[in-house]
C-alpha cells in the first residue's frame, strides 16, 4: 500500500469542495473524484447538488451531504449513474476510485464505453474562438 501525501490548501469553487477539505484534516486526489460527481449530476440535473445563496449554507450542506444530496423525481436519471454520484459524493474513505481510476471505469454506468479511443473521439461540439479573449461562445447575462 502506497503512503498518499495529503494537502492543506484551501482551493476551489464553493459548490464543488469535498467535505474533507472544510474539514481542513487533510487530503488526497480523491477529492477530484468528490468534484467529478457534483459535476456530473450537475450537468444531468440542471443545478449543483448542494446550491444556495450563501457559502456557509453551501459548506453545511456539503457537510451534511448524505441529508441535502437528492435526486429529482422530474429528472429521469438511470440507476447506475445516480449509484455513480453516489459513490463519487461520498466520504473519502468510501470514495470511488480511492483505490485507483480503473475503480471509476469499471462502474456499470460506462458499461461498453471504449476508454481507449477516448483521446480520439470527436467531441458533439467544437467551439470557434476568433481569440484568446474571445467569450462569444458563453451566455451573455446583463449586469
Amino acid at each position: 500500500m502506497r503512503t498518499r501525501q495529503l494537502a492543506y490548501s484551501a482551493v476551489g469553487t464553493p459548490d464543488y469542495i469535498a467535505p474533507e477539505m472544510l474539514r481542513q484534516s487533510g487530503y488526497t486526489e480523491t477529492v477530484d473524484w468528490w468534484s467529478i460527481g457534483v459535476i456530473l449530476y450537475e450537468m444531468l440535473v440542471g443545478y449543483a447538488p448542494f446550491s444556495s445563496d450563501s457559502n456557509e449554507e453551501i459548506y453545511y450542506k456539503i457537510e451534511h451531504h448524505e441529508e441535502y444530496l437528492v435526486f429529482p423525481s422530474d429528472v429521469d436519471l438511470s440507476n447506475e449513474v445516480v449509484h455513480l454520484i453516489q459513490s463519487l459524493v461520498c466520504e473519502e474513505d468510501i470514495r470511488l476510485g480511492r483505490n485507483g481510476v480503473s475503480e471509476n471505469k469499471n462502474h456499470p454506468w460506462f458499461k461498453g464505453f471504449n476508454w481507449k479511443i477516448v483521446q480520439e473521439m470527436k467531441p458533439p461540439f467544437v467551439p470557434f474562438v476568433h481569440s484568446e479573449t474571445d467569450v462569444s461562445n458563453f451566455d451573455h447575462y446583463d449586469e
